[in-house]
């Protein structure tokens, strides 16, 4: 199924969630994301437990769904949490 483009703001939200992302995060997210990998295909190839794998990509929407609504989010509000 192909999906809609992006449109500018979204497609920088998007971009500044994958910055964001620690690199584990990012690599499992992208993988499940993208190139249709499995929870267990990628704890077999990083050697980890399915549970994390499932752990990183739940922090890797998080922190996508975060970048995507801070856009909307008055200047004042970038700093602190």
């Amino acid at each position: 199924m192909t999906e809609p483009p992006l449109d500018t703001q979204s497609l920088r939200g998007a971009q500044r969630a994958l910055r964001r992302m620690k690199p584990l995060e990012r690599e499992i997210f992208i993988a499940i994301r993208f190139e249709d990998a499995t929870y267990e295909d990628l704890a077999a190839r990083l050697a980890i437990p399915v549970a994390d794998v499932e752990n990183h990509f739940a922090s890797g929407i998080v922190t996508l769904v975060q970048a995507m609504r801070a856009e909307k989010r008055p200047w004042w509000k970038f700093w602190g949490r």
